[in-house]
């Protein structure tokens, strides 16, 4: 009777907790021992009290297989690297998968009846309380997304979208630099959602992203940060995207990232962005992120042409300079474009003499057939160049870092400019 009287106790005590923080702490009061839950990651998510005591690692939770009668113990010692027994619930979704475990230590007092009666009335509290949490995440992560969609779209009135972001607590007036996300030849479809490319990003940057999932692939929205040149801010996303694209989705998946733009101007910056995807998509090469400033106009040549045309025009334009090896001729062609064709800027950026830069673009000149100081030939040069940096030619590998610094010295105080 007595053993009764205390569990309908812990009942009505654990029915007055709220919150997955209030369940777990009211069961560390009736038991009087160290309770923790953990996430399907296996990490610590909420513990009472919050001290350094030794948890389960998560092959050791994997490792322990279905609990019987809704609970297990995990014993101390070197298979299990426990300096104390543990008691452990599994939390159990809708599909009957884990969505995380919870343990109750053996300090203080041996693990009894009533620390399993306890601990089994805590995981089926936790487990309903985390399918919630569950639903309303889905439903908010699908506001998002739809606000995204709108915002590239353009199609709903400034209005909502105030009146959605305000309740999801996006600013949706900043501006936002554009990431189109797809998926190369090889696979049908990207292996990450919007959710969990929006998390990452975010996480990474320490900047506000919104995701949605379009016909070809993923948009993401970038909030802008105040105060820092649009050139760097872009050369930023595009290495963590780089980085990003390996850990998430481990395939070929390539990227193309915009500037800074006002939401009016999304649904054309997504146009011009998806144009770059397909840039960094129809040329597989090295680069898998291409920004809009890395491609420029060109971008309308390398998206729509075959990549054995742009192979043929590689070898036509300067084939001479790659036959030869004349990486310091590449390397200062590419400088001065990357100058606006300044002699005495490139000179400064290769630390050579200006007659040096001259004397290199003759030589172009020579070998090639093509006038780099003539703006027909410059068109020819210039597409030849991003081919080659798109694949990673040695001479292009630091291209991308020097047209950064060139903009942001050419405009140190501007924030960032419009697609």
């Amino acid at each position: 009777m007595r053993a009764l009287r205390a569990e309908l106790e812990a009942v009505r005590a654990l029915d007055g907790a709220t919150g997955l923080a209030g369940l777990v702490a009211m069961a560390q009061r009736l038991l009087g021992k160290p309770v923790a839950l953990f996430d399907d990651q296996g990490r610590v998510a909420v513990s009472a009290p919050r001290d350094s005591s030794v948890f389960p690692s998560l092959d050791v939770l994997r490792a322990a297989g279905d609990p019987v009668r809704g609970h297990l113990l995990l014993g101390a010692g070197h298979a299990t690297s426990l300096a104390r027994r543990h008691l452990l619930g599994v939390l159990r979704g809708p599909g009957d998968e884990a969505m995380g475990w919870v343990s109750v230590q053996e300090k203080g007092a041996i693990l009894g009846p009533y620390d399993s009666a306890v601990l089994d009335l805590l995981s089926r509290r936790l487990a309903g309380e985390m399918r919630m949490h569950r639903r309303v995440a889905a439903l908010a992560a699908d506001a998002r997304s739809h606000l995204a969609r709108q915002l590239v779209r353009g199609t709903a009135a400034a209005q909502d979208l105030r009146a959605t972001g305000s309740h999801l607590g996006v600013d949706v007036d900043v501006e936002r630099i554009l990431v189109v996300l797809i998926q190369g030849t090889n696979e049908p479809r990207l292996s990450s959602g919007p959710s969990e490319w929006e998390h990452a990003l975010s996480q990474r940057l320490g900047l506000d992203v919104i995701a949605t999932r379009g016909s070809q692939g993923l948009m993401l929205l970038v909030e802008v940060e105040a105060g820092v040149p649009g050139p760097q801010q872009t050369s930023g996303i595009r290495d963590a995207v780089t980085d990003l694209i390996d850990e998430l989705e481990g395939s070929d998946a390539v990227a193309g990232v915009g500037e800074p733009v006002q939401p009016s101007l999304l649904p054309r910056a997504y146009r011009e962005v998806h144009q770059v995807a397909l840039c960094a998509s129809r040329n597989s090469g090295s680069t898998r992120v291409l920004a809009l400033d890395d491609v420029g106009p060109l971008r309308l040549f390398l998206a729509n042409l075959d990549s054995t045309v742009l192979h043929q025009h590689v070898d036509t334009k300067v084939g001479a300079l790659l036959q030869g090896g004349h990486v310091d001729l590449l390397r200062t062609l590419q400088t001065w474009f990357d100058h606006d064709r300044s002699a005495r800027a490139t000179a400064a950026a290769l630390s050579v003499h200006e007659n040096t830069v001259r004397l290199r673009l003759g030589r172009v000149h020579h070998l090639t057939g093509l006038d780099p100081t003539s703006s027909v030939a410059q068109l020819d040069l210039q597409l030849a160049l991003l081919i080659l940096r798109i694949h990673g030619h040695p001479a292009m590998q630091d291209s991308s870092h020097r047209r950064v610094e060139a903009a942001a010295e050419a405009s140190p105080n501007v924030e960032g400019g419009h697609a």
